[in-house]
């Protein structure tokens, strides 16, 4: 592995555009919603905020507070797989950086939810699909919000702190997981029918893929 400082991005000035980029689009958003978005933010309330804004009018994902939640999900989960990647005792067999982690992610996410949207549509489960979507997006983008501050922290405090942003990897990762865990449990507590679709999603979209990109690039 090599040295923390010399991987990481103390100095780089393409940060504080972005950081001004996220900022600028979240006053933007907010302005327009701000019901929607105090609500997002508070975390406490992220249940009421699914069992709220999960309609048609709100789950659409070209609704502007569902594209900025993908945004700032990609960003947040940018930074954090490539301080991953630097952390691991085995390095990467293909560089990576912030920039790569953002393009592999985006066509990864993209991929798999036209090839979602295709499969569900088949199944005539196109409606169960987007609301998944919707408490996921909820999920990933209140946590991202808050885990993009945190990084801001480091990044003008800690930004020779590996034990900081692990801490802040696995908090998100922890709380992603769980959260998604609590997402399928209540499908499956209200339908209980839906549990080969959960299973199908969990296996083939999940799990899977994951599997494969780490195969991938170690």
């Amino acid at each position: 592995m090599l040295q923390w400082s010399d991987q990481l991005y103390p100095q780089e000035g393409w940060v504080p555009f972005l950081i001004i980029l996220i900022f600028g689009l979240f006053v933007f958003v907010y302005q327009r919603h701000p019901l929607q978005m105090n609500m997002l933010i508070s975390f406490w309330r992220i249940d009421s905020y699914i069992k709220i804004y999960n309609k048609e009018k709100f789950i659409k994902l070209n609704h502007a507070v569902n594209l900025f939640l993908i945004f700032i999900s990609l960003v947040t989960f940018s930074f954090l797989a490539d301080a991953a990647f630097k952390l691991a005792p085995t390095a990467p067999v293909i560089q990576i950086n912030f920039f790569s982690s953002g393009l592999f992610l985006s066509g990864f996410v993209i991929g798999r939810y036209v090839l979602l949207l295709l499969i569900f549509k088949i199944l005539g489960k196109s409606g169960l699909l987007q609301q998944t979507i919707f408490k996921s997006l909820g999920n990933y983008g209140m946590i991202s919000l808050y885990a993009f501050l945190l990084f801001l922290i480091y990044y003008y405090n800690f930004y020779e702190s590996p034990l900081y942003i692990l801490s802040l990897i696995l908090i998100v990762c922890s709380y992603v997981l769980s959260s998604h865990f609590l997402i399928y449990l209540r499908i499956l507590g209200s339908n209980p029918r839906q549990l080969f679709y959960i299973i199908l999603y969990l296996c083939a979209f999940k799990i899977a893929p994951w599997l494969w990109l780490y195969k991938l690039i170690f």
